[in-house]
């Protein structure tokens, strides 16, 4: 059994155990200061049957817990670089939990569950790739309504709307919108005709967007010089929609309304 030798000192002391061969010369098990030392390899164990175990083996530190859960209480926690200077997981109470890539925030818990910082997303990097990838990075959804409303600048009309309406999805760059227009005026006249109010603007150089009927009442009728079908677009920089014939013409306001009360279902997509 290893002796336990108390050492007195002017100023001070320490609690020194001398332990078999193997450990070689004496060592404070408690220092002067107050700390208590362990040599590599050996271990603090706290509970009957050595429930929680502290020990630091020469090249890594362990705390083995192997009873219950480790339960670990603070209202703040951080873990970070020895220096302090680079945060990698914190957490506050009533807060959220937030973890960082080289001393920068990439994700954090809110209370709707998993959020992302400006330009931070969901990245698929990790899988094959197709021709023309440009992009792997989720960063982004939203979904809302939005008014569609004929261009009042190309349209002259003594009323417009009688309802409207339109709902859209944004997942990624990619907006999917639906929308509802009727009209109540039969005296229309007016320059080529947009449906705009898109809830965003569109892309400036990728793919243009598209769009089409789902439902068109009193369009393209007996008196309309517009030749079926009636297609729709969304161009570059943009937040309208397009009417063109089947002849590839935009259409106008002249050609197109025959009686009163037009009413248009639309689908489309586009860019942002």
């Amino acid at each position: 059994m290893s002796d336990i030798k108390l050492k007195a000192a002017s100023g001070g002391g320490s609690i020194s155990l001398k332990g078999p061969s193997s450990l070689g010369s004496d060592r404070d098990l408690v220092d002067t200061s107050g700390n208590i030392n362990l040599l590599d390899s050996q271990k603090l164990n706290v509970g009957t049957g050595n429930d929680l175990t502290i020990e630091h083996t020469g090249s890594a530190s362990k705390i083995i817990n192997n009873t219950g859960y480790l339960n670990i209480r603070s209202d703040s926690f951080w873990v970070g670089n020895n220096a302090e200077t680079e945060g990698y997981i914190s957490a506050v109470a009533d807060g959220a939990v937030t973890l960082s890539y080289n001393g920068a925030d990439t994700c954090y818990t809110s209370a709707n569950g998993l959020a992302f910082p400006s330009g931070k997303g969901i990245d698929f990097s990790a899988t094959s790739d197709a021709n023309g990838k440009d992009n792997e990075l989720l960063d982004d959804y939203e979904e809302g309504t939005w008014n569609p409303a004929y261009d009042e600048t190309s349209v002259t009309a003594s009323s417009y709307h009688s309802n409207r309406g339109g709902n859209y999805t944004k997942i990624g760059n990619l907006v999917t919108f639906t929308a509802y227009v009727q009209m109540t005026s039969s005296t229309v006249t007016g320059n080529p005709i947009f449906l705009e109010g898109l809830p965003f603007t569109s892309h400036s150089s990728k793919m243009q967007g598209g769009a089409s009927f789902g439902y068109a009442d009193n369009w393209g009728g007996s008196s309309s010089s517009a030749t079926a079908p009636i297609t729709m677009h969304v161009g570059l920089n943009e937040s309208k929609i397009r009417f063109y014939d089947g002849d590839g013409n935009q259409i106008d306001a002249n050609n197109v309304y025959d009686d009163a009360k037009r009413g248009i279902h639309i689908r489309g997509f586009y860019y942002v």
